[in-house]
């Protein structure tokens, strides 16, 4: 190669260092970013020193040039070690009295040469190698401390080499080869190994790991173009720390995904529970954004901390997903900041627990526990209707029975039969109200006027008429056995309270809730409403005051009723998921208007 052909290498060397110090200045404050830009701006300085002892001409120039060029070197190496010793987190060692030490003394044999330049450039010694001029102690000693510092740097990133995977591992494995290149190089030529005079095949080296370094800082997917492996493979499991990879082995086979993140919030690693969790099938995932991997509408709440471009540290309980596969899952995900220098954060790990089967287990125990205590409020009022509502008609039976059994006189027996329906009508309601609760079994289309029509059928009606005003195809989405229990309460409700009033002479303002009768005059009507349907009667109705009781559990102004007709309706009407309300009708009695939407 031509002197001329090599002073355009070197110049494309420096532009090559400018830009790619200049991409890594804009990377900070990522950690050892700063020394990193430095460094590769020396390995620049480097190259326009080895250009200017081939441009300029005398002894005067090849001083000058050796300057810059050393200079550049000393810079590149002692700001490599302050990069390695940061980058695989030895900068507590890294003090400051340290630092100063480590730049003061390269700065000392500088300024040495400076004021005595015989000691730096030997006028009467023999050239070494490649050089072109005779180098003498200062020189020499400061190479030799720069190769120290060079190779101190990179001792420290062949140890974090060894603990390092995927992402990291071939980051720290470029940083290797740059290190071990630039030094190989040097050594090299001060060899005489150079075929290019008075130029070290450091800075030359540089065309190659220039582009490397370009392409990795703009994509980090260029890192796969590394032979990592087959280097690890001429080394064997001489190479490899135990503790790292039993550390690994643990995390692959952790029930739990784990997902690594560096500053900006790319996936530097990930285990295979963790791939399943993102539903990622290859490797292409690892470098890309965690935003961009997440589908946001696969979450079910919103505005969740770690969906944003600021992710925040903390945990995060009982996050519901859509999985890949369709299924519901559930996840506990803890994430953690990975500390950088002073209050930088150098990247973030986040744990992720599939609580699914937890949480499933918690809401069936929760939907047991609610079931029990409606079980054991269904038996309260068991257990009080019982005690209270049949201790009524059981002592006026027993008292008519035995009087007619002290007496003869079987005209009480009439009585005693009377007051023995009673008792098999409150057993009745207690039942249907014990059994079933308040609850609805599937539902399906149900024609109303089919349930109404077997409603009516299924109640004592003599004397009183049924009015449907629905045609027969129009349906509600129900329970149709359930239905069919709301229409005979509100049935039996409308002709029992009419014979009360009508039979005891009472006043429409007396509302009855059961109690047998002989026959009734009622007539009820069923209709639609804009949002449901409505049952009214023309019987005495219900006073505007006592409207809001009437549905409550035992509520009753009728000595004769249990009080639990209008609250099954109300309980049935609840189940469903639908609305009661109680009004007037046109003719001045009940209307029930049940809201279906």
């Amino acid at each position: 190669m031509s002197p001329q052909a090599i002073v355009v290498t070197l110049a494309i060397v420096t532009v090559m260092a400018l830009v790619v110090s200049y991409a890594i200045w804009q990377h900070r404050p990522r950690t050892g970013a700063t020394y990193l830009a430095v460094s590769t701006l020396g390995i620049g300085l480097w190259g326009v020193g080895d250009a200017a002892a081939l441009v300029i001409q005398g002894d005067g120039g090849a001083v000058s040039a050796a300057y810059i060029a050393t200079g550049g070197a000393v810079v590149s190496a002692v700001c490599w070690t302050h990069f390695g010793a940061i980058y695989t987190g030895r900068d507590g060692w890294l003090t400051r009295r340290r630092s100063t030490i480590l730049w003061a003394i390269p700065i000392v044999l500088f300024l040495g040469g400076v004021v005595r330049p015989s000691a730096y450039l030997s006028p009467d010694g023999a050239s070494i190698g490649s050089l072109t001029f005779a180098p003498g102690p200062l020189y020499v000693s400061l190479i030799a401390y720069g190769y120290l510092a060079q190779s101190a740097g990179t001792v420290l990133l062949v140890g974090k080499l060894q603990r390092s995977r995927n992402v990291y591992r071939q980051r720290t494995f470029l940083f290797v080869l740059i290190g071990s290149v630039l030094l190989a190089g040097h050594v090299a030529s001060v060899a005489g190994l150079s075929p290019f005079p008075n130029t070290a095949l450091g800075p030359l080296s540089f065309v190659g790991l220039g582009v490397i370094s370009g392409l990795v800082l703009y994509d980090d997917t260029f890192l796969a173009l590394l032979p990592i492996e087959r280097v690890y493979g001429l080394f064997g499991d001489r190479f490899e720390d135990l503790g790292p990879i039993a550390r690994d082995a643990v995390i692959e086979e952790m029930g739990s995904g784990v997902v690594v993140l560096d500053a900006n919030n790319r996936i530097v690693d990930l285990n295979p529970v963790a791939r399943r969790m993102l539903g990622a099938t290859d490797d292409r995932i690892v470098g890309e954004r965690i935003d961009s991997i997440l589908d946001q509408d696969v979450f079910e709440a919103e505005d969740l901390p770690f969906l944003g471009p600021d992710i925040r540290e903390g945990r995060f309980d009982g996050v519901w997903v859509q999985s890949p596969d369709g299924e519901r899952r559930c996840y506990d995900i803890v994430i953690s900041n990975l500390d950088g220098r002073g209050d930088d954060v150098s990247g973030r790990v986040a744990i992720i627990h599939d609580v699914t089967e937890k949480q499933r287990q918690q809401q069936r125990l929760e939907a047991q526990t609610l079931k029990l205590k409606r079980q054991n409020e269904n038996l309260e009022e068991f257990a009080t209707i019982v005690s209270h509502d049949l201790r009524n008609p059981l002592t006026v039976a027993t008292g008519h029975v035995e009087y007619a059994y002290e007496t003869g006189e079987t005209a009480r027996l009439e009585a005693a039969m009377r007051a023995h329906d009673r008792i098999e009508h409150i057993i009745s309601d207690v039942l249907q109200l014990a059994r079933q609760g308040r609850t609805v079994d599937e539902t399906e289309p149900v024609s109303i006027t089919e349930a109404a029509t077997a409603a009516w059928e299924s109640v004592e009606t003599a004397g009183a008429s049924l009015d449907l005003d629905v045609s027969e195809d129009v349906t509600v989405e129900a329970d149709a056995s359930r239905l069919q229990q709301v229409f005979e309460n509100l049935f039996r409700n409308a002709i029992e309270h009419a014979n009360a009033a009508q039979g005891s002479g009472v006043s429409p303002d007396t509302v009855a809730d059961g109690g047998p009768a002989d026959s009734s005059t009622v007539t009820v009507r069923l209709g639609l409403t804009a949002d449901g349907f409505f049952v009214e009667d023309d019987g005495p109705g219900i006073p505007e005051d006592e409207r809001e009781s009437v549905f409550v559990e035992g509520y009753t102004t009728d000595e004769s009723g249990t009080g639990l007709g209008l609250a099954i309706v109300s309980m049935i009407v609840d189940a469903h998921g639908w609305d009661i309300a109680l009004a007037e009708s046109d003719s001045g009695g009940a209307r029930f208007e049940i809201d279906v939407e």
